[in-house]
């Protein structure tokens, strides 16, 4: 953070809350898995199932083949959580300019509606390829909509229904999904990049987002901070963060709750899942192909594969993926440390 730059000029404190951005993602994957948990899905479920029946919910008559075309009814969950469904991202410079020009969406298909209209539509024809693309984890928002028993409006939606106790939510401990209204409803920090000092802003515009836990995705930023004025994060409208996949918000605490428990504790999910979960498969696609490597909503440097290879201890043939996501150094995980003491 930059400077102090808490929204009455103080000093930040643990109190604090912040934009997590993509730091949602996992959180959203979580809740995608418990779902797979309790039988509703399967990782092998054809996404447009449960997707078309979310879309619904918003009172139109889109469908995932009808905005994306036939090659859409190959994609299914498991390949959305992976990030290899093959779609392309939504966060472009085009799109972004036009979002925040309006200064707001009307709903997360919006975010769809962006990513269909590009051409081409996907990177790759589903589960050829592994690349990074927010428009999945839009598209898992609306599965989790379109289950039985989900709420019946979409600003409803609580990724972490699962992953956090009623007492926490009293404390102040379980995050919250900001889906419209100003995001100073929820955020105390308010994020700012100022051009005429130089200041780092509060989420960096630069970032390499590999995976700090705590970071809004560096496309998206480079758009929402104009370099020509001072822009504040928290002024903007909540709807621009593309729900599912960005819109998370609390304290640093309680990110790392979640996360002691997912990790550490083991609770959130079964062990099946958890495994699932934390195996990877090298980005081999676009943004960061060959660098960064993705499970189920996780994301990990592979600094190490990285330097066996150019040192020459591994083959260029060897095969980098489906290897393990564990608690690791930071080096190995981002910078995001799993202590052997539940956050304090």
């Amino acid at each position: 953070v930059s400077g102090g730059a808490h929204a009455d000029g103080g000093p930040v404190t643990e109190k604090d809350t912040f934009l997590f951005g993509s730091g949602t993602k996992p959180v959203t994957a979580v809740a995608v898995l418990q779902a797979i948990d309790r039988g509703l899905l399967s990782e092998d479920t054809p996404a447009w199932r449960s997707v078309d029946a979310g879309i619904a919910t918003l009172g139109g008559n889109e469908t995932l083949v009808g905005l994306f075309g036939p090659i859409a009814k190959d994609v299914t969950i498991g390949q959305l959580l992976r990030m290899q469904a093959g779609l392309a991202d939504f966060d472009v410079p085009g799109f972004d300019a036009e979002l925040l020009r309006r200064g707001r969406a009307n709903t997360p298909l919006d975010f769809l509606r962006g990513a269909a209209a590009l051409s081409p539509a996907f990177d790759c024809a589903p589960g050829t390829c592994t690349a990074y693309s927010s428009t999945n984890y839009v598209v898992l928002g609306f599965a989790l909509l379109g289950l039985q028993n989900a709420p019946s409006v979409w600003t409803e939606l609580d990724q972490s229904v699962g992953a956090a106790t009623e007492l926490e939510r009293r404390q102040g401990h379980a995050l919250h999904f900001l889906d419209r209204g100003p995001l100073r409803a929820k955020l105390t920090v308010r994020g700012h990049e100022d051009a005429s000092n130089g200041d780092e802003a509060a989420f960096p515009a630069s970032t390499d987002l590999g995976f700090n836990l705590f970071e809004v995705s560096a496309k998206f930023l480079q758009g929402l901070l104009d370099p020509a004025e001072d822009t504040e994060v928290w002024s903007q409208d909540s709807t621009v963060l593309g729900w599912t996949c960005g819109n998370g918000v609390g304290t640093t605490k309680a990110m790392a709750n979640f996360f002691w428990k997912l990790l550490v504790e083991q609770s959130l999910l079964s062990p099946p899942l958890l495994e699932s979960m934390q195996r990877t498969a090298l980005l081999d696609t676009g943004w960061s192909a060959g660098a960064i490597a993705y499970g189920a909503g996780l994301m990990r440097y592979q600094v190490s594969y990285q330097k066996r290879l150019r040192d020459g201890m591994l083959a260029p043939e060897s095969n980098p993926f489906l290897t393990p996501l564990s608690p690791q150094p930071a080096t190995e995980h981002g910078g995001s440390n799993v202590s052997a003491q539940p956050p304090a």
